[in-house]
């Protein structure tokens, strides 16, 4: 396991989650993009999370912020409608933006997604 990761959002309830298969990420620098904590946020509060558990865990998780610019939202854009209609491979919104922003970054995706299985440039980790 080398180079940094970038931890999609289940990759970030999986951390907060404690799940054993996430142990070897635990120490590891964090990036994601805004709505991957937004997500995880949204996560927090319907399992009954108080709003002060998320801004612990955030800090705590000093993650760094990736912000897409126009070229990686129509890159984005382009991923996700090419894989419409792969009920198996479908990916959100969010997800098909982490991914541009890994790679485009030389970041490795770090996900629990099936979705993601066999694409270049990701740690699938089943949870």
């Amino acid at each position: 396991m080398t180079g940094e990761f970038f931890f999609d959002s289940y990759a970030l309830v999986s951390l907060l989650e404690g799940r054993p298969a996430y142990a070897p990420y635990r120490d590891r620098p964090v990036v994601c993009e805004r709505y991957n904590l937004y997500e995880l946020a949204c996560f927090m509060a319907r399992s009954g999370y108080p709003p002060a558990k998320f801004r612990t865990v955030v800090r705590d998780l000093r993650p760094r912020v990736l912000t897409p610019t126009r070229a990686h939202i129509v890159r984005a854009a382009a991923l996700r409608a090419g894989r419409r209609g792969r009920r198996d491979r479908r990916l959100s919104y969010v997800d098909a933006m982490g991914y541009v922003l890994a790679i485009d970054h030389g970041l490795t995706l770090l996900t629990g997604d099936r979705g993601f299985a066999g694409m270049p440039g990701v740690e699938l980790v089943a949870a």
